[in-house]
């Protein structure tokens, strides 16, 4: 709180009263201590007859009295009013007053449910999802992860597997664009991914590849074994892949474009913590028809 008299106007009015020993020196061009506002303070009273309405307010909560002849403010709660029934929605106050989402590394603030669940900036990643609330996008790099469920052939076509991946990240709770690794003829994964220079981690934060050249050099540093739940197969897991390891269309079968789950067949790769050689993704061909078939799901 300031302690000293700033002149706000060079006219002023002087009144004297003389009695009981009392001198009230009233002037308009000055401000008095204890009535300069202050972050949270609320607003003053009306004026009443014979003086200004202060702008006084304790930041703590309670209103500070009024100048002469007005009414003290409503206290502030130490900044913006927080209503904690919004608390669950409001990304400057997410799960409790005062707890801003971060904007580190976010493309876009979220809220849902008092925790902070934003959108990244390519290149980063949200590690701290969902226990830290407020902790932003911290970690430089992209998340893969296996489909839980066994998808058809029939996606249908690229777009319709980008499509499964970005419903199973959502339904999880997490956002962020999606794609899944497999291709076609004239629309190989190389050319759909970003050749991204962060790494790939798996949902628990272990690094798949430390980039783009890496992950596509023939061998990974851990296999993509987890899915969305982050739940890891005790067996190997076939997936749809139509891909060499170098992110090219393998010269395989890829069901009619991934449009058909009838007949002929398909290049796969094969899922296991382990599984780090070049048949992650080229482990064989199965037909169109199999079950029991996921995809590769990578964070854009």
């Amino acid at each position: 709180m300031k302690t000293s008299l700033k002149p706000q106007s060079p006219r002023s009015v002087a009144a004297v009263l003389v009695g009981a020993s009392l001198i009230l020196l009233a002037t308009a061009g000055f401000r008095c201590p204890g009535n300069e506002p202050s972050a949270g303070d609320g607003e003053g009273g009306e004026p009443a007859d014979g003086g200004a309405g202060g702008t006084g307010g304790d930041p703590q909560g309670a209103g500070a009295q009024g100048g002469v002849g007005g009414e003290g403010g409503d206290g502030g709660m130490g900044g913006a009013q927080c209503d904690p029934e919004m608390t669950m929605d409001d990304v400057d106050n997410c799960g409790a007053c005062g707890r801003a989402c971060s904007a580190m590394g976010v493309e876009t603030r979220v809220c849902q449910m008092g925790l902070c669940r934003p959108t990244c900036l390519p290149g980063f990643v949200d590690f701290g999802f969902p226990a830290s609330a407020d902790d932003g996008c911290e970690t430089l790099g992209r998340r893969v992860f296996i489909t839980a469920d066994p998808v058809s052939a029939k996606f249908p076509g690229v777009a319709g597997a980008d499509q499964i991946c970005q419903d199973a990240a959502e339904a999880v709770g997490m956002l962020g664009h999606w794609q899944a690794w497999v291709s076609v003829f004239q629309d190989a994964a190389t050319d759909r991914f970003l050749h991204s220079n962060v790494p790939y981690f798996l949902l628990d934060m272990t690094v798949v590849a430390n980039d783009w050249t890496d992950l596509t050099d023939g061998t990974l540093l851990h296999g993509i074994d987890l899915d969305e739940h982050m739940i890891a197969p005790s067996t190997p897991r076939p997936v749809w892949t139509g891909t060499f390891p170098d992110g090219t269309t393998a010269q395989g079968g890829d069901c009619n474009g991934w449009t058909d789950d009838t007949e002929g067949s398909a290049t796969i790769g094969v899922s296991l913590a382990n599984n780090t050689k070049s048949n992650w993704t080229m482990g064989g061909e199965v037909q169109c028809t199999a079950p029991d078939v996921h995809l590769y799901c990578f964070e854009k």
